[in-house]
């Protein structure tokens, strides 16, 4: 049986709970995800033994890039241009400073088909005096 999202490829760069656990529904209703994590994996995945790691990730592809390196950037441009949904949780500005912010990812190339691009943030991205 084939899932809702099977032609949707995701680029999973989150990490913590919310973001892999996201994508893990995701993955479960068909999408290919590629989680890409640091060397030595995101740092929630000795969590509990690594049993919340194992469950979160379960049903991805998974590859270890160091974002910092120059080499990664050839890479990450080809999984990035085969993407149709980019999801990060990295802090504000960090992905910026890397290269692989909304800009840079979103491009204007029309060959490339990245639809949505997430950011998920755990505490308050905006200034506490910028309030409705």
């Amino acid at each position: 049986m084939q899932g809702s999202l099977t032609d949707i490829k995701i680029l999973d760069m989150t990490h913590a709970l919310s973001g892999p656990f996201s994508t893990m529904l995701l993955a479960e209703i068909g999408a290919d995800v590629i989680k890409i994590e640091p060397p030595g994996g995101d740092h929630f995945r000795a969590a509990n033994g690594g049993a919340t790691s194992s469950v979160v990730n379960r049903n991805k592809r998974s590859l270890c890039i160091d974002l910092k390196m120059p080499a990664s950037r050839q890479i990450m441009q080809r999984l990035i241009g085969q993407a149709d949904v980019f999801l990060e949780a990295f802090t504000p500005g960090a992905l910026e400073r890397l290269g692989y912010g909304y800009d840079a990812v979103a491009g204007t190339d029309a060959e490339h088909n990245l639809l949505l691009y997430f950011r998920l943030r755990a505490e308050r991205s905006v200034p506490r005096t910028a309030r409705l």
